[in-house]
This record gives C-alpha cells, sequence and structure tokens, in this order.
C-alpha cells in the first residue's frame, strides 16, 4: 500500500473535514492448555456466538475442538465461562499484532 498524505482543514476546503472512522484492535490468541475432546468439543463450538471454534475429524479416535479463525473473535469470553474449560482455554491478545480498519464514507472511494 502507499499512501500519500496532505495536511489541512476544514474551515479551508470540505475536502479536509473529517468523515471517516479508523480504528484499531489487537489480534487475538487463544490456546488450548489440553485437548477438548469429542462432546466437550461440540459444547464447546456451540458456546462461540462468532464461530471462532471448529471440530476436527480423528476418525476412530473421536473428534477434537481447533481453532479454525482467530479472526473472528471478540473476546467475548463465552467460551471460558463454564468451569470445565476455564482451565483448558487460554483467550488472550497478541501484543505487537493488530488489524487496522479505515471505513470510507465521503465521496472518494477508500
Amino acid at each position: 500500500m502507499e499512501l500519500i498524505c496532505e495536511k489541512g482543514i476544514g474551515k479551508t476546503h470540505a475536502k479536509w473535514s473529517p468523515v471517516s472512522t479508523a480504528y484499531y484492535r489487537l489480534v487475538p490468541d487463544i490456546k488450548f492448555h489440553s485437548e477438548i475432546k469429542d462432546d466437550d468439543a461440540v459444547e464447546l463450538k456451540k458456546l462461540c456466538p462468532t464461530g471462532v471454534f471448529d471440530i476436527e475429524d480423528l476418525g476412530k479416535k473421536g473428534k477434537r475442538a481447533i481453532v479454525g479463525d482467530v479472526r473472528k473473535c471478540t473476546t467475548c469470553r463465552e467460551c471460558i465461562r463454564p468451569d470445565k474449560f476455564k482451565d483448558r482455554v487460554d483467550l488472550g491478545k497478541i501484543k505487537d499484532r493488530f488489524e487496522f480498519h479505515v471505513e470510507s464514507v465521503g465521496i472518494l472511494p477508500p
């Protein structure tokens, strides 16, 4: 991406009026301290309202929970509310990685 910036104020020209929203968020980091298998894996997948977790089929060994798409995580903490998952799921943030979003609402496309 190549960006060119020009400083100005809205009093001088309307093109410098603030008409967009920019924000960032730290990338979530989800790890399992121990494997979550079979019925517990299904329950964990159902707990997450945004669909972060997925189930991997191990054939005759059953099923286990995996982290499907970590970027869907909103850190709602629903996955660690039940006591049986509190010590098995580690929910955190990567301190040096973030997503930066710019939403355009002006006349020009982003």
